[in-house]
């Protein structure tokens, strides 16, 4: 093993940096570079700050007491758990891009806000970056699908996208030294003013100290697909995501349609969902029709009646787009939220929908269904043959097939297997 011949001091590895210079520097440098470049009232805006590291927290708690509404977006189970915790709302980017006013991304990684979520995005929200260079942002999926830009102050470029304005700041550059002056001074003396001592004590030894080996702490999470094992596969994440309890760690997991049962007590169909490579089940309380949609593509069986998800299916089909995929994205006051995510070239189009209609549309269409890892481990149930009278039974198939041969235009919508 060779050693550099002068010592090399890694200032990240310095708990000042992140106590101090990363918290307190870029949560005020960010700000400032803001309201300098935008005059923005922060007042009763609502801010989406992705990313809960020390950077993060730091421009949050600004922001905050700036008499901000400030989201939080955060794929670290921790993290997100430290927000919320602390206060914050933590949703998924999908979500927070609908109500944001201002988003800023804190998180070291790349395309952080896609364009998909631009296109969610209310007419005039800003966008700025104070995380990393300008790859937080998808500016190349901005530049491909949307008109401009047009620069209206300093700093500020405003995009067409969809009839609606978008402003980026500073082109995705760090806003806090574009527009404004970077960190206070006495605030960066703190992060090197501990290293010194230590500079000095290596001096003259021609080795790097020990505290030079990279550590993973506070690292930007991996990109996907690098060969790295991902920081968020972890034993804690369930843990961790059964306290969140709404599915927003975005962790996304495959599932199929098990099988659709009757809940024996309130004798309510109910639509098992179960992961792909796993026991962990999902289990839906959807209505009669529904119910009878799902029953029908299960069995490969027609109606000449179009149902809900019938009419979906040629509207897709009709503009020339494609169903990519599903999401179940929650459980909220014991309802289910969905989303459907269609492709038509370049433009991704979001559709909250119900879950029910959303199932057989991807049965009809086969596509995928997912919902959070978070989601399964809150609402598994035993879904074994072997089930109580108040369970969730499967329907077996002769019982099935009867249903459906006996089903009458009259009676549509009755779920009486």
């Amino acid at each position: 093993m060779s050693f550099a011949s002068f010592p090399v001091i890694a200032v990240n590895d310095s708990q000042t940096k992140h106590l101090f210079d990363n918290r307190y520097g870029t949560g005020q440098s960010t700000l400032d570079g803001i309201l300098r470049a935008t005059n923005l009232l922060m007042a009763g805006s609502t801010v989406v700050v992705a990313g809960y590291g020390w950077c993060g927290r730091g421009f949050a708690l600004r922001a905050r007491g700036a008499g901000a509404n400030v989201l939080v977006t955060e794929i670290d189970p921790l993290k997100a758990l430290e927000a919320q915790m602390e206060g914050y709302r933590v949703v998924p980017m999908a979500e927070a891009a609908r109500v944001g006013d201002l988003f800023v991304t804190l998180t070291g990684n790349i395309h952080v806000i896609r364009l998909e979520h631009m296109r969610a995005m209310k007419d005039g929200a800003v966008i700025a970056n104070s995380g990393h260079f300008n790859v937080e942002i998808d500016l190349d999926g901005l530049k491909k699908a949307a008109q401009g830009p047009t620069r209206v102050r300093e700093f500020v470029d405003q995009w067409r996208l969809d009839s609606k304005s978008v402003f980026v700041l500073a082109d995705g550059r760090l806003i806090n030294l574009a527009a404004a002056e970077g960190h206070p001074a006495s605030v960066m003396d703190m992060s090197f003013g501990r290293i010194r001592p230590r500079q000095r004590a290596h001096a003259g030894e021609g080795c790097a100290p020990h505290s030079a080996r990279a550590r993973p702490r506070d690292r930007a999470p991996q990109a996907a697909g690098d060969g790295h094992r991902h920081r968020h596969a972890d034993p804690r994440a369930a843990e961790v995501s059964r306290v969140l309890g709404r599915g927003h760690v975005s962790d996304l997991v495959q599932v199929r349609v098990a099988h659709l049962g009757l809940d024996r007590t309130t004798n309510t169909p109910v639509v098992i969902l179960q992961e792909m490579e796993g026991e962990r089940v999902l289990p839906i309380w959807i209505g009669p029709a529904e119910a009878s949609a799902i029953a029908m593509e299960l069995a490969g069986v027609k109606f000449s009646r179009p149902l809900t998800h019938d009419l979906l299916k040629q509207v897709i089909v009709g503009l020339g787009a494609e169903l990519r995929k599903i999401i179940i994205t929650q459980v909220k006051d014991n309802t289910y939220y969905a989303e459907l995510h269609i492709y038509r070239g370049d433009q991704v189009i979001q559709i909250d929908a119900r879950p029910s209609d959303s199932i057989a549309l991807a049965l009809r269409l086969k596509a995928p269904i997912l919902t959070s890892d978070s989601l399964l481990e809150h609402t598994s149930v035993d879904t074994s043959d072997t089930v109580s009278e108040s369970g969730a039974g499967p329907l077996d198939p002769d019982t099935l097939k009867t249903y459906l041969q006996n089903l009458d235009p009259e009676d549509f919508g009755k779920f009486t297997p």
